[in-house]
């Protein structure tokens, strides 16, 4: 398997970003949607939680690092 080149890894970046704010965008509106039509948080909104929290978890170890690198 050969290694990706700039291209490649930016074209694959973008594709995740907006996968992933796909799926946000549609669990956040099916758990509003399921929350005002039976007032109950479902697992379509623990999804969504767990997706954030993951996500801004990865964002400060990969700010923390490359403040570490900076400082180094």
């Amino acid at each position: 398997m050969k290694k990706e080149n700039k291209m490649e890894k930016s074209i694959g970046e973008s594709s995740a970003k907006w996968s992933n704010m796909f799926y946000m965008a549609s669990l956040l509106i099916l758990s509003i949607y399921q929350y005002v039509k039976t007032s109950v948080l479902g697992a379509e909104f623990i999804l969504l939680m767990i997706g954030l929290v993951i996500f801004f978890l990865t964002y400060f170890i990969k700010i923390k690092g490359i403040a570490n690198k900076n400082k180094n």
